[in-house]
């Protein structure tokens, strides 16, 4: 290094610069550090710089972003730009009578805003000081910015103290703005003329620095709030409830759902008092007052715009982290929407007209028939042999029901033992009769509030389980069993028998006045033999559900014993001999001799146009439940569900005492 660098009158008034000048001069010739008056972080980055080859006479190393990478960068940045920039015009005006240049410089060491007068503009452009530069050590040797982001704290580097020459007249302060995790985001540098800067001036580019880091922090707890308070609100707004939170008495937070029960809209509720806002009885002000005890299920009326509505009310107090009571959380939950939900979720009606297979006549007729009496709020009497899917259609009516997101509730009355089917209809209360549960039980008529009942064979009802039914009917109110408190229900009943209602009234097993009360709609579900058409495309879809993976076919004979059958059982008894066929054949195709017993045997099979069947339909029907008896091992109950029929008329067939009015 020629000597004529140093220049004693450069460097007179200033002793420290001229020794951190020869010690510069003295590592460029020797490569090592002359005396302590540099310090570490400096000598060990000249030390690799040195290892790097960097040119300490050249700006040759410098890399220039081209404008649309410089522009692309700023878009990266522009949020923390949108905080920086004020503190650096802050600090600009400041040193702006000193000659410096205000940098702001990205993680990635590229100086992407500068701030300063025309003469310092001038001076940094050739030193490739603008933006677009990069400013790392490996690439501009040691300064400011570059020991900013390996140290990640703030440095000031003097005069002769950079490693390239030609910025041995500039001073550069520089300190780094960290994230929560110590990361560098960015730096904030201040560079001027050697003799214009002061140690103080690092002090301020280092408090500029940490009031950037604070504001940064201070936007990202205010993002987070925001953020929890939408996902707040979000959560919320899923919610069937109405949630409120109450502080010092006003309503601070409201889903829509509690607006739509007041009958208000939400600007409106916001800030407001609590209690004279929110109208109930009991008053809500009864519930916040005592600060130390929740609330659980209390019953509450809420008095909204247009209408009341009955709702469990729960208050929990929501505490601060001393402990202290900050506000309270305020829940309702509609009686009326939780019996709807509970309906969905346990008391569902799964079938649909489109379920219902077939394209005969009869079936057609009936799917229409039916449709209209959905679209009516009215009662239903379906009447059909056993097996004609009367239940599908009860299940069909009310999907296609103003009632469709309400309970559908199924009662068997051949299958409940009259002792229990009161309790089940109309529920009991606490300790009403030995056994009974302490809390009581609602009955289903409760339980189906807004949506159906179907009493399946209701010929079987005992006659003063009758009366009472007509009483509910008549009134719409229910009195649980011990109890006098009446209750408001608002059902649809449909109703199904396999015998003719009218031959019941004859004989004085079922009122008159029930039967016009029920039948309003009367609908009769035909049995398989009137529509012989629909059993082909019955068996397609009983396969299909067994063997989605699989296409299964029925050989020509098979299929002639299967249409031409009797089926005294219906589709019920058409589904079971599929399963115990598709089970039997040895490939993907049904033969004869894949049938149950009574198919293959010829005794259904022989059935020539309008003939009657050969073997008798009473005969036939017994012949078919004792097979179902002898498959489930002699288990009646098991039976009598799988052929739909009450457990007195399997015993009957059993005994040789069914017939076909018995199906």
């Amino acid at each position: 290094m020629d000597d004529h660098l140093l220049n004693p009158y450069f460097f007179a008034y200033n002793p420290e610069l001229l020794a951190f000048e020869n010690a510069w001069v003295h590592f460029m010739k020797s490569g090592k550090i002359k005396d302590a008056v540099v310090k570490k972080s400096v000598a060990d980055s000249w030390t690799r710089c040195r290892a790097l080859g960097l040119d300490p006479m050249s700006n040759k190393n410098i890399p220039l972003l081209p404008e649309d990478r410089v522009a692309e960068k700023l878009r990266a940045n522009a949020d923390i730009l949108e905080i920086v920039m004020p503190y650096m015009e802050s600090l600009y005006e400041i040193v702006q009578e000193s000659g410096c240049i205000i940098h702001y410089v990205d993680a990635d060491g590229f100086i992407l805003r500068s701030i300063g007068d025309g003469d310092t503009m001038e001076i940094a452009e050739k030193t490739q000081s603008l933006p677009g530069a990069n400013r790392l050590e490996a690439t501009a040797g040691t300064n400011s910015i570059a020991l900013a982001v390996i140290t990640k704290k703030p440095i000031q580097v003097a005069g002769a103290e950079h490693y390239a020459h030609a910025l041995h007249r500039w001073t550069c302060s520089a300190a780094p703005v960290l994230n929560n995790a110590g990361d560098v985001i960015c730096v904030i540098s201040v560079a001027g003329r050697y003799e214009m800067i002061h140690r103080h001036t690092l002090g301020m580019v280092s408090s500029v620095a940490r009031a950037i880091e604070n504001e940064i922090r201070i936007r990202n707890i205010n993002a987070r709030l925001v953020e929890n308070n939408s996902r707040l609100q979000a959560t919320m707004e899923m919610v069937l409830e109405g949630v409120v939170y109450i502080g010092d008495g006003k309503i601070i937070q409201i889903n829509k759902r509690m607006c739509g029960l007041m009958g208000e809209d939400l600007e409106n509720i916001i800030g407001r008092n609590a209690t004279e806002t929110i109208i109930t009885t009991p008053d809500l002000g009864r519930f916040l007052e005592n600060s130390t005890r929740p609330y659980e299920n209390e019953e509450v009326i809420i008095h909204g715009g247009h209408r009341n509505y009955s709702c469990f009310l729960d208050v929990r107090p929501v505490r601060g982290e001393s402990g202290n009571e900050i506000g309270k959380v305020v829940i309702f939950k509609s009686i009326h929407e939780i019996k709807a939900l509970a309906g969905k979720i346990k008391n569902r009606a799964k079938f649909e007209f489109s379920d219902i297979i077939g394209d005969s006549k009869a079936i057609r007729e009936t799917k229409a028939l039916a449709l209209k009496a959905a679209e009516h709020n009215i009662r239903v009497v379906l009447e059909g042999e056993s097996g004609t899917g009367k239940e599908m259609f009860a299940q069909a009516i009310h999907n296609r029901s103003a009632r469709r997101d309400y309970p559908f509730v199924a009662v068997d009355c051949g299958a409940l033992p009259k002792e229990l089917l009161e309790s089940e209809l109309f529920g009991y209360e606490g300790g009403a009769f030995t056994g009974a549960k302490k809390e009581g039980k609602p009955g289903v008529f409760e339980l189906a509030d807004g949506g159906t009942i179907f009493f399946d064979e209701i010929g079987n009802m005992p006659s003063e389980m009758q009366q009472k039914l007509l009483r509910v009917l008549q009134e719409s109110v229910v009195t649980r069993i011990g109890g006098t408190k009446q209750t408001p229900v608002d059902v649809r009943v449909i109703a199904a028998t396999n015998v003719k209602l009218e031959d019941l009234i004859a004989e004085g097993l079922f009122r008159n006045d029930l039967y016009y009360r029920l039948n309003v709609a009367h609908i009769r579900t035909p049995s398989l033999r009137e529509r012989r058409d629909d059993i082909p495309p019955l068996i397609e879809a009983f396969l299909s559900r067994m063997f989605p993976a699989k296409r299964m076919r029925v050989d020509k004979r098979a299929m002639a014993a299967l249409t031409s059958y009797g089926w005294p059982g219906n589709i019920r008894q058409l589904q079971n001999a599929i399963e115990y066929a598709a089970i039997m054949c040895k490939n993907d195709t049904i033969f004869v001799e894949d049938l149950p017993f009574e198919l293959r045997n010829g005794q259904g099979i022989r059935l020539i146009g309008d003939r009657e069947p050969q073997m008798n339909l009473r005969r036939a029907m017994g012949e078919y439940v004792r097979h179902v008896v002898d498959a489930n091992d002699g288990n009646i109950s098991r039976a009598a569900k799988i052929l739909d029929l009450s457990r007195s008329t399997v015993y009957k067939f059993l005994r040789g005492e069914g017939g076909e009015d018995d199906a």
